[in-house]
């Protein structure tokens, strides 16, 4: 549980505020500042592990090969922690042979190959563990996601 009405909590919020009040922070425009920390704009942002895909992206656009990785927050625990996208899946209750597909895709999509492979595409998080293994290759491809999964 986070406790927020600390003096450190204020103390660490005031620090930010001084800097973006003393034009030491900056703001960029779009909502996704990959471009901009591609090209050295700024020392860090907050993401997700969905986010590696559109940096690493990014990053080729600029022409940067800078070498990057993603940290985990701070926890009350003292382990760092990603914040992580995964698959979710819906049936609806419709006619008995289209929910039979349905399960049948959902089957086909989460064996480990397939989760690995979409999460290659996504930067989603895989939904079953014995995906990791096969992630070895987008490992190579994003370095970064190595160090989070």
């Amino acid at each position: 549980m986070y406790t927020f009405n600390t003096s450190e909590v204020a103390e660490a919020f005031g620090f930010l505020h001084d800097l973006y009040a003393s034009d030491c922070a900056w703001r960029p425009e779009p909502t996704f500042p990959n471009a901009e920390f591609a090209t050295r704009q700024g020392l860090f942002y907050s993401s997700s592990l969905g986010g590696l895909f559109f940096q690493q992206e990014a990053f080729d656009d600029a022409g940067n090969n800078d070498e990057w990785t993603m940290i985990g927050y701070p926890s009350p625990d003292g382990q760092p922690k990603t914040h992580i996208f995964g698959p979710g899946y819906n049936i609806f209750q419709t006619t008995p042979e289209s929910q039979l597909a349905a399960w049948l895709f959902v089957k086909w999509v989460s064996t480990p190959a397939n989760q690995a492979r979409w999460t290659q595409i996504s930067g989603s998080f895989p939904a079953r563990a014995s995906a990791v293994e096969f992630l070895n290759q987008s490992r190579c491809q994003l370095p970064a996601m190595g160090a989070r999964v």
